[in-house]
């Protein structure tokens, strides 16, 4: 069992991790606590937006539709995002709307951190265990049917790294959204539908980690 780190904790590793990051106003109390719990936390989620927005973009949408939500769900729907050109914008600090429900076989093979290779969740939405309380969840601006920039994906994995490096996890703890999720596909791999090969992200992350926040980052999407 880990408690959150505090935001003051997310931004001491981002810094130390050298990454660029935006503050969205007020993200540090802005979540949905007053409906459930966040936490004891173990994994990290990985998203799509599902739109790819130009860098210039990117700040309006974190402090749109990422910060406030849209009519069917409520804001904050992640902790931090991934603009095209690396910038992380800090979204929500807390509960936030980003899970949904899923598998609890995938939890359980994250807390314990057993798997060895793709997940593939039987439950979905509607029909899994809350997620929102277990998960960090990061939002990276593409639509998933076009390729996840270099620069985002470099940075995710430093993000990936700060995180798991603070709770001494390892790189099992990061899954996609349609790891937990039978119905999700993101963060998806330029066509529509098809998932990133995890297997191969988390090896980048497991090198991200083992390299440690000094040395620089150069790995590519996974095809």
């Amino acid at each position: 069992m880990a408690a959150p780190m505090t935001a003051d904790q997310l931004v001491a590793g981002l810094e130390e991790w050298g990454l660029t990051y935006t503050e969205v106003s007020h993200w540090r109390t802005h979540n949905r606590n007053s409906v459930g719990a966040w936490g004891p936390v173990h994994g990290f989620v990985w998203h799509h937006t599902g739109v790819t927005l130009s860098a210039a973009d990117g700040a309006a949408y974190a402090k749109g539709t990422l910060y406030n939500g849209r009519p069917d769900l409520p804001g904050p729907l992640c902790h931090l995002s991934v603009g095209l050109d690396g910038m992380v914008y800090l979204v929500g600090w807390g509960r936030t709307n980003h899970a949904g429900g899923g598998d609890p076989a995938t939890l359980a093979h994250v807390v314990a951190e057993d798997y060895t290779s793709q997940l593939h969740p039987l439950f979905g939405n509607k029909t899994g265990v809350d997620g929102n309380a277990p998960f960090y969840g990061m939002e990276i601006q593409y639509s998933g049917s076009q390729p996840m920039s270099p620069e985002q994906y470099r940075t995710a994995l430093r993000v990936s790294g700060g995180i798991l490096a603070h709770h001494g996890w390892t790189a099992r703890s990061v899954i996609a959204h349609a790891e937990w999720s039978k119905d999700k596909w993101d963060p998806g791999r330029a066509a529509p539908d098809k998932t990133m090969d995890m297997e191969a992200v988390r090896a980048d992350v497991a090198a991200t980690l083992a390299a440690g926040p000094t040395t620089p980052t150069t790995a590519t999407p996974p095809a």
